[in-house]
């Protein structure tokens, strides 16, 4: 699970303009650990192909659970 909050974490903020600290709040965690899993997130997505799909996948899931809710 704690990937998985590093993932969402990611796709929140860079590709849907969530604020850090809201995600940091949401998720009970403090602003400078949601901002180091940005940091830690964005470089490893450049250099980890696996992890960069896994990035690509939450972030489809998103987009289509949106498209289904707004009709």
């Amino acid at each position: 699970m704690p990937r998985a909050k590093r993932i969402l974490t990611i796709v929140a903020v860079e590709r849907y303009g969530f604020l850090v600290k809201s995600m940091a709040a949401a998720l009970d965690r403090y602003g400078e650990t949601a901002s180091r899993w940005i940091s830690r997130g964005t470089t490893r997505r450049q250099v980890d192909e696996e992890y960069r799909g896994r990035v690509e996948e939450i972030d489809r899931a998103i987009a289509s659970a949106r498209k289904r809710e707004d009709g």
